[in-house]
């Protein structure tokens, strides 16, 4: 059996992922995303010169005569927009892990779809952190369980 480095196994939708793996690789996505989120957040403030805090506090200004209490609004947008670039890559991360565990469950990765569903994402939830994997070989690959002992 070929060996591949970590990244190959985490950058793809391809194969299973039994349990104990799965919460472990969401765990430390979440963390390390989160952290990172946070200290770019930070950092792009912290960074803020005096010709940047010049420039908000200008468009603040031009906030607070155009919209009363929203002076902060770009500082805001910020925020926001850092937010989203940054969350977008750990999202794959987080679906392409999950569609791996629905495929130890013999299940189609579609199922993914539902765990962004209300009410019913906390059944699937369940399903995926509780439910043992698909014994032996299924139409997604081979028993990761297996393939460890070898």
């Amino acid at each position: 059996m070929e060996t591949c480095g970590f990244e190959k196994r985490l950058f793809t939708a391809q194969g299973r992922l039994n349990r104990k793996p799965y919460i472990l690789w969401i765990l430390l996505v979440n963390i390390v995303c989160t952290a990172v989120i946070w200290g770019s957040a930070i950092l792009l403030v912290g960074s803020l010169d005096d010709a940047g805090a010049s420039a908000v506090r200008t468009l603040s200004h031009y906030f607070q005569g155009m919209y009363p209490g929203m002076e902060h609004l770009w500082i805001g947008i910020l925020f926001g927009g850092v937010f989203v670039v940054m969350s977008i890559p750990c999202l794959v991360l987080v679906v392409q892990l999950t569609i791996r565990r629905f495929h130890d469950l013999n299940r189609s990765g579609w199922f993914t779809v539902g765990v962004y569903c209300p009410i019913v994402n906390i059944f699937l939830i369940i399903y995926l952190l509780f439910f043992k994997g698909t014994a032996g070989r299924n139409r997604f690959g081979d028993d990761p369980l297996a393939s460890a002992d070898d």
